[in-house]
């Protein structure tokens, strides 16, 4: 009785197989080249970004790390408005900086996104194109030459900007 059970049950199986209607599953891969997550630079870190760089994330530049844009385009890949943004905050008895020559920050798709920076950051910037804002908090110090395409830039409390 029981191998006529297991019989049927298998003929079944392989009944319905036959009428099951079959579809191409398609695979995604995430791209190696998209930098994923939140980049921390942290501690007297120093980090430059030369060439292309693709994240899926933010940049947050804490305590007395640097961050150098050199020769870049900076690309986040954001699915909606201000998803992700660059961070320069928590000083804690140190400067987190910014330095760029000649980059591009932008978003993919055009979606909004910003530069703070907070307590005693400050950035040295030339030649940069963004289409987003640059808000400056606190004690912040922004120096910007020769970059006409920053769409927005905000001082609030004692930072200032030398443009």
């Amino acid at each position: 009785m029981r191998r006529l059970t297991s019989l049927i049950i298998v003929l079944c199986l392989l009944g319905i197989s036959a009428f099951v209607e079959k579809r191409e599953v398609p695979v995604v891969y995430a791209s190696p080249d998209i930098y994923q997550g939140d980049l921390i630079l942290s501690g007297n870190n120093v980090t430059v970004i030369e060439g292309q760089f693709d994240i899926n994330g933010s940049i947050i530049v804490e305590e007395n790390a640097t961050l150098i844009l050199r020769n870049a385009v900076v690309n986040f890949t954001q699915k909606e408005w201000k998803q992700f943004n660059i961070t320069f905050r928590n000083p804690s008895n140190g400067n987190p900086r910014l330095l760029v020559s000649y980059a591009t920050i932008v978003s993919t798709p055009d979606f909004q996104f910003e530069v703070y920076f907070y307590g005693n950051s400050t950035a040295q910037i030339s030649r940069l194109y963004v289409h987003n804002k640059i808000i400056a908090y606190e004690t912040s110090w922004l120096n910007i030459t020769d970059s006409p395409h920053i769409w927005y830039i905000d001082c609030r409390g004692f930072s200032s900007a030398n443009i």
